[in-house]
């Protein structure tokens, strides 16, 4: 009976030894060890916008605007005061000379008006264009933070529903860009439609 107890404890005893080494030794030096890949995110509009880059082209746009409006402005008015002295001239003039005047002033404002519509389409076409090339501009200084920081992607926040704060890289991205172009004026230069005064 004993002889059959101990044989019993004896199988009990080599069972259970796999196990246990087995559960021990679950990871070994030899074993890869996963790391989770790095995923950052930024919020281009905000980086454009917060960057010496961005403040720089807005305020530029903005100036180049409103010199285009001065232009419209002072050529409208012009071309009032040419039309108030074609009209005035009208009663001294022949009927066919007035309307060779009228048509020869009338096809000069139709050129000028698709010349200033033409600057205001340039100007509006280059603004849509800014996120652009500030996202081009600031691709491969961003693509060497990511290096710095071991992260494989970076996303832009529009296309990202939910994430972590502790992920978004936005304010450390605007130093970095900041830090290498500075406002990009050597980088980009916002047109100016208008004639110089």
């Amino acid at each position: 009976m004993r002889v059959r107890l101990a044989l019993v404890g004896l199988l009990a005893a080599l069972a259970a030894g796999p196990v246990r080494s087995q559960d021990a030794g679950n990871v070994t030096p030899q074993d890869p060890v996963v790391v989770a890949p790095v995923v950052l995110v930024i919020d281009y509009d905000r980086a454009f916008s917060q960057s010496m880059f961005g403040q720089r082209v807005v305020a530029e746009f903005s100036q180049a605007a409103r010199a285009l409006e001065a232009e419209n402005t002072r050529i409208t008015q012009e071309l009032q005061a040419e039309e108030q002295e074609l009209a005035a001239r009208r009663p001294d003039m022949a009927p066919a000379d007035f309307r060779e005047a009228a048509e020869e002033f009338d096809a000069r404002v139709q050129v000028i008006r698709a010349t200033q519509d033409a600057k205001e389409t340039a100007l509006q076409s280059a603004r849509e264009e800014l996120l652009t090339v500030f996202i081009s501009t600031a691709d491969p200084i961003l693509a060497t933070f990511m290096q710095d920081r071991g992260a494989v992607l970076l996303l832009d926040r529009r296309s990202v529903r939910l994430f972590a704060q502790s992920v978004d890289i936005t304010d450390d991205a605007v130093r970095a860009i900041d830090a290498e172009i500075g406002d990009g004026a050597d980088v980009y230069s916002v047109p100016q439609v208008a004639a110089p005064q």
